[in-house]
Formats: structure tokens, sequence, C-alpha cells
């Protein structure tokens, strides 16, 4: 969504992998850019440099704030550059997302979705990042922000909208449902986000159906 925004999308070379097949484990290709093997991964090779990968990144919140740092005008809402202030509170949201909201989603989720093994009941942590974000949504904006959206919202919604399609029960949260419905009218997340998402409803329905045989041959 992010290469969407700054227009830079059609420059990009993107290489697909199915992660409930755990493509990306062991495959050479990735493991030289990135021995964690972990997606997603970005290779950046510099115009008119020497064969090779100059460098790489492999988390997504870093790859996104390089993105809008590096094509990203001064003033682009996403990660203005002259804002440090704004630019902190963005991160604020990249962090949280990226070590409160999401991982609390992939401690009860993953395991379920991707090593098809029953869904954990406890969601305490859960829970507890979705009140907080809740409660921190300020309703006179349309984003988590202002009313433009930013890279903290982009990282956001991919999580939530994730969740959404996992199975999450979210309608009891009116300020997250607002600012999602918000996120959905945007032309990023119609023509990018919406792609992963029909991905993992596809999981979500294989996952939902192994259930209901596992539940019949019971």
């Amino acid at each position: 969504m992010t290469a969407k925004a700054l227009n830079i999308y059609g420059n990009i070379e993107i290489k697909e992998l199915i992660l409930f097949k755990k493509q990306h484990k062991n495959l050479p290709e990735l493991t030289k850019i990135n021995s964690r093997n972990t997606l997603p991964t970005m290779a950046v090779k510099e115009i008119g440099e020497d064969e090779g990968v100059d460098y790489s990144l492999w988390d997504s919140h870093a790859i996104v704030v390089y993105l809008a740092q590096k094509y990203g005008s001064i003033n682009n809402p996403l990660f203005p550059s002259g804002s440090i202030e704004i630019q902190g509170q963005i991160n604020e949201w990249l962090h949280f997302d990226n070590g409160t909201l999401y991982p609390a989603f992939k401690k009860q989720y993953n395991p379920w979705l991707f090593d098809n093994e029953p869904k954990t009941v406890d969601n305490k942590d859960l829970t507890d990042a979705l009140e907080f974000l809740e409660k921190s949504l300020k309703p006179e904006f349309k984003f988590v922000i202002g009313n433009e959206p930013t890279l903290a919202d982009i990282a956001l919604v991919a999580s939530i909208s994730t969740f959404e399609v996992a199975g999450v029960e979210l309608t009891k949260y009116n300020k997250i449902i607002k600012w999602l419905t918000h996120c959905k009218e945007l032309y990023i997340y119609k023509t990018i986000n919406i792609k992963g998402l029909a991905k993992i409803e596809g999981l979500v329905k294989l996952r939902k159906a192994d259930e209901k045989v596992e539940t019949e041959s019971t």
C-alpha cells in the first residue's frame, strides 16, 4: 500500500510466496538477503551499481518508513519529513502495531491459520490492544493522527482488516469500525490490501472446513 501511495508500485519487482505452504522457509534466494527467512523482505539495488543487492530490510514497518523517506515529498502526509512531531506519532503507532497489536493476534490465530492447530482461547492480549486503540482514536479525526492517512494507518489497517477476515469480533469497538470504514474507502486499500485479504479469507475458509470435518468425524 505504501508503494502505491507513493506512486512507485510499478517500479518495484514483487515476488509472492505462499505463507501457509511455507515457501519462504530455506529458500536460498531469500536466505541470501535475509538469514531469518521472514516476510516481507525488501532487497534494494541502486541503478547503475554493480550486480548484487546493496542492502535489504526484513521488517515491514522499517520498509514503509524507508520508502516514505526516500520517495515521499517533504510535506507528504504519509511520513512528513518537515514535521519531527508527526513522524514521532507515526513511529509510535508503528511500534504499537509491530510490538503489541499484531503479536497478540499472531499468538492466538497464526497456529490455527498456518499450522492447522486448534485456535487458543486466551485472547486477553488482543482484547487489551484493541481496547487501547479504541480509546486512543479521536472522534474528530478520520484517521489515527488526523484527517489524512499516514504510515500509521497503513500498518494498522493491514492488521485490523486481517483480524476482521480471520473472525476477530470488532463490532463492539465503535471508533475502530468508523476508522476502518474510512480506511476501506482509500484507493490503496481497494487496489492493494483487498488482494491480500482475499488470500487470508481463502485460508480461513479452508481452516473452517477442516474444523467441520473434524467435528463431524468425532
